[in-house]
């Protein structure tokens, strides 16, 4: 299992686990350890968006660039592919976020720097900490309802069996390995 995200909530933690086979499993808890999903009424969630999901080429995706009016808006995040169309100020042609159109541009999400160059480099150059916040960004796209997941690019990512690939395999891994800083306890002021 690789522990893709935990996301902080104010009574607790949400934890998604994807399985080997690609299933996601989410359990909520709280600040105590025990399971608030349970006390919710909710079951535990499971999705298996990745079993079905449309396989989109790099040359389809390479069509929704943000470049042509009217026509559809793409980008892929980690392989998961979204329609960012609703967002066109963002990430239409000449926009700040238009690197991301068209491509799996996940690296300059945190170097900020948005060039082709950057976009093309591997995941390998990041570190935990920076996989971490990589899922985060994930995590918003596959949240954001305006933003509709559309398949999984073919390549880079995943196989054309669904199947994760060694570099995403190499960042579940790389997540999995974070461990947020402690905080420091503030000393009282001096009277």
């Amino acid at each position: 299992s690789f522990v893709l995200a935990l996301t902080g909530f104010v009574n607790g933690v949400e934890e998604r686990i994807v399985t080997a086979d690609g299933e996601t499993q989410v359990t909520n808890t709280g600040d105590d350890g025990s399971d608030k999903s349970k006390e919710d009424g909710a079951e535990e969630k499971k999705e298996d968006f990745r079993a079905t999901a449309r396989i989109i080429t790099l040359e389809e995706l390479a069509e929704y660039d943000g470049k042509e009016e009217g026509k559809p808006i793409w980008l892929s995040i980690l392989g998961e592919v979204y329609d960012v169309s609703k967002g066109p100020e963002h990430y239409g042609a000449k926009r700040g976020y238009n690197i991301f159109a068209g491509r799996d541009g996940s690296v300059p999400y945190i170097t900020g720097k948005f060039t082709p160059e950057e976009a093309s480099k591997s995941l390998s150059v990041l570190k935990s900490g920076e996989c971490h916040s990589l899922e985060q960004w994930r995590q918003f796209y596959y949240d954001e309802k305006k933003y509709p997941f559309q398949g999984l690019s073919l390549g880079r990512f995943y196989d054309e069996n669904r199947n994760p690939t060694e570099e995403l395999i190499e960042f579940h891994q790389c997540v999995k390995d974070y461990k947020p800083p402690e905080r420091r306890k503030r000393k009282p002021p001096k009277k």
